[in-house]
C-alpha cells in the first residue's frame, strides 16, 4: 500500500493512503484516503477535550472502480494530485484546525441529542 506524506504549513500532517483492491482477472477499484490526525492543542476548552478526547480525524475518500491494471497507477495519481489542487490550500489555512474541532464537536452535540431523542 503506497502512502504519501504532506507538511502542511499550519503544522498538520496529511497523509494519502492508497488502498486500491483487485476486483476482477485485470480490474481494480482505485481508492485514495486522505488523513490528517488533529490534536485538540488547537483549542482551549476543556468541555470539547472532555467530549472528543486526545484528537479528531480529517478523512476523505476518493474512489474510481474497474479501472484497467496498467492504468492503476496512473489514475491513483491523477486522484492524489487532484485532491492535493483542490484541498490543500484549504486544508493548510491556519485556522483549518480550530474550525475542524469545532465541526466535530458540533456534530457530536447533534449525535448525541439525537440519541437522546430517540430513547423518549
Amino acid at each position: 500500500m503506497e502512502q504519501k506524506t504532506f507538511n502542511l504549513s499550519n503544522g498538520l500532517i496529511l497523509e494519502i493512503k492508497d488502498e486500491s483492491k483487485k476486483i476482477a482477472k485485470d480490474r481494480w477499484v482505485v481508492r485514495l484516503r486522505a488523513l490528517i490526525d488533529i490534536s485538540l492543542k488547537y483549542i482551549d476548552r476543556d468541555d470539547i477535550k472532555a467530549e472528543l478526547g486526545e484528537n479528531v480525524i480529517y478523512e476523505k475518500r476518493r474512489e474510481r472502480n474497474f479501472i484497467a491494471e496498467t492504468e492503476k497507477d496512473a489514475v491513483f495519481n491523477e486522484l492524489t494530485q487532484s485532491f492535493v489542487n483542490m484541498s490543500l490550500k484549504y486544508l493548510a489555512h491556519p485556522d483549518f484546525p480550530k474550525k475542524f474541532i469545532l465541526k466535530k464537536y458540533n456534530e457530536h452535540k447533534k449525535d448525541q441529542a439525537r440519541v437522546i431523542s430517540f430513547k423518549r
